[in-house]
C-alpha cells in the first residue's frame, strides 16, 4: 500500500511502459523521459500498454520503493491532459488513489471493474437480489466444515 506523503509530487508517465523494467529501468525512464530525479522524493507512476498493470516508483527513507498492482479484469482509465505533447502529468495524491481504485475523476464515474457483481436497475430487481442474498446466507450457514 502506498503511504500518503503531503509534500510528494506524483508524476504519471502518459506513454505505455514496458513492465519488465524494475527499479533501475524505471528510474532511468523517469530521469530521461520525464526530466525528474527519483531521489528528489517525487513519485513516478507507470502503466502498461494494456492498462492492466500500474507501478509507482518513489524514494523513501534511504531507498527506492516500487509498488505495483495488476488487475484481473478491466483496466486503468486513460488520464487526459490539456497539452497532449507532454509525456507526464502531475497528479494530486487523491487523483492517484482514484486512478488505483478505478474511479475516473475526470468523468466522476466508477469503472466497470470496481462496481458490484450485480448492479440492479429496478426496484423489483433490488428486492429479488436481496431475497437471493438472504437465501445464500442461510445456505452458507448450514454448511458443515470437513
Amino acid at each position: 500500500m502506498l503511504l500518503q506523503e503531503p509534500n510528494v509530487q506524483v508524476w504519471l508517465y502518459t506513454q505505455a511502459t514496458d513492465m519488465r523494467k524494475q527499479f533501475d529501468g524505471l528510474a532511468a525512464l523517469a530521469k530521461n523521459q520525464m526530466a525528474g530525479q527519483v531521489t528528489d522524493g517525487h513519485a513516478f507512476v507507470f502503466i502498461n500498454r494494456k492498462r492492466t498493470l500500474i507501478k509507482a516508483l518513489y524514494y523513501s527513507k534511504g531507498g527506492l520503493c516500487l509498488w505495483s498492482k495488476r488487475l484481473e479484469k478491466g483496466g486503468f482509465h486513460r488520464v487526459t491532459n490539456v497539452c497532449d505533447s507532454d509525456q507526464k502529468i502531475n497528479l494530486s495524491w487523491a487523483q492517484l488513489q482514484c486512478l488505483i481504485d478505478g474511479i475516473h475523476w475526470q468523468k466522476m464515474t466508477k469503472s466497470k471493474r470496481s462496481l458490484r457483481k450485480c448492479s440492479p436497475v429496478s426496484p423489483i430487481q433490488v428486492a429479488e437480489q436481496e431475497s437471493n442474498c438472504d437465501i445464500q446466507r442461510h445456505t452458507e450457514d448450514r454448511r458443515v466444515p470437513f
